[in-house]
């Protein structure tokens, strides 16, 4: 069973080295990468996830 999780990081570069270390895990489903708090917020109020990576 996966993991549903989101990306929160403003910086591209971590932003999308955190993404190839979910997807490389073999465990997560990312279900959204946001550059702020009030994105991955309003995305929260309509879904659920099991894990939230903020850096």
């Amino acid at each position: 069973m996966n993991l549903n999780c989101i990306i929160v990081e403003d910086l591209p570069v971590a932003a999308e080295y955190t993404r190839k270390c979910c997807e490389k895990s073999g465990q997560l489903d990312i279900k959204g990468q946001f550059k702020n708090v009030e994105e991955a917020l309003a995305f929260l109020n309509t879904e659920q996830v099991d894990l939230i990576s903020i850096f």
